[in-house]
């Protein structure tokens, strides 16, 4: 399971889930969600992509991106 999360002062604003395993465009559909988080990005918000519930990055204010897990999606 893949998921896209917005948090903005520790509440969880927006969440997407998407199924790998039953939707062959469940990654792309993941970023495309990460692409409209960026774009509606507003002060204080943390945006995080998971997979399997492991962080694999989020992004904030002060450090952009960070990749936090190199064993998951990015590994095709």
């Amino acid at each position: 399971m893949i998921k896209v999360i917005v948090v903005n002062d520790k509440k969880i604003t927006k969440q997407f889930q998407f199924n790998e395993r039953k939707d062959e465009h469940a990654v792309r559909k993941a970023f495309i969600e990460l692409d409209r988080a960026v774009w509606s990005y507003e002060t204080g918000d943390i945006i995080a992509l998971y997979q399997n519930n492991q962080l694999l990055r989020h992004y904030c204010d002060d450090q952009g991106w960070v990749f936090t897990n190199n064993n998951g999606i990015y590994d095709y």
